[in-house]
Formats: C-alpha cells, structure tokens, sequence
C-alpha cells in the first residue's frame, strides 16, 4: 500500500475482541478512532462491539466517521455485533472477514489482540 497520507480514504482497523486488558489498551484504541475521525476516514473493522474494537469504534463514530463492520456469522453471537454502525455486515466465514475488509482500503492498522488479528 504505497499511498501518501492525503490519499487514503478508508483505513481497516485490526483489534482485539477482549475485554479483559489493562485500561491503556482500551484508551489507546480509543484514541486511534478519535484521530482517524477527526481526520475524516472511513473505517472498516471486523465488527465487534466489545474490547478493543469497541472502544475504537465508538470513538470514530463520535467524532463522525463512517464506520463498517464486517462480522462473520459465528463470532455474531460472540463478539456480539456492534448494533450502533451505520453499516454491519454479516459474512459467512473469516475468509470473507478478511476480504470484504481490505477490499478498497488504502492502509491497514493493527492494535494488540490475540491469534485472530495476528492471523488476519
């Protein structure tokens, strides 16, 4: 992804699902969604409404960001979803996960999270 800072429109955001870390990370993942909002980006997730992607999806939206989640069918009902998206998609399996989300994305991010977002 070789583009200059003033091209990118849309950046994916990778990020834990946990909500069992030290505060920092939770700040820090928060503070990631703030600068992305105010900068006027589009972010596309993995969809979670919990942990780290949370609290970076709340932020962005705060600041209004267009925000896309992209869940797989299974980790709906564990990663419960975000419901307060302008935009939640539901895929079939994490192949589709990894797919849809760097679809069209100019720059990709990866906050601390376990084996998934080392994985993806």
């Amino acid at each position: 992804m070789d583009k200059a800072p003033d091209q990118i429109k849309r950046v994916t955001v990778y990020a834990s699902s946990s909500n069992g870390l030290a505060e920092v990370y939770y700040q820090a993942a928060a503070r990631l969604g703030t600068i992305l909002g105010r900068a006027g980006l589009k972010v596309v997730y993995g969809g979670g409404g919990v942990g780290l992607m949370r609290a970076m999806a709340d932020a962005a939206l705060a600041e209004g960001a267009h925000v896309h989640g992209v869940i797989p069918e299974f980790l709906n009902t564990v990663e419960h979803g975000h419901q307060d998206l302008p935009r939640l998609e539901v895929v079939k399996d994490m192949r589709e996960r990894k797919q849809r989300m760097l679809e069209g994305s100019d720059a990709v991010i990866s906050l601390p999270g376990g084996s998934g977002t080392l994985e993806e």
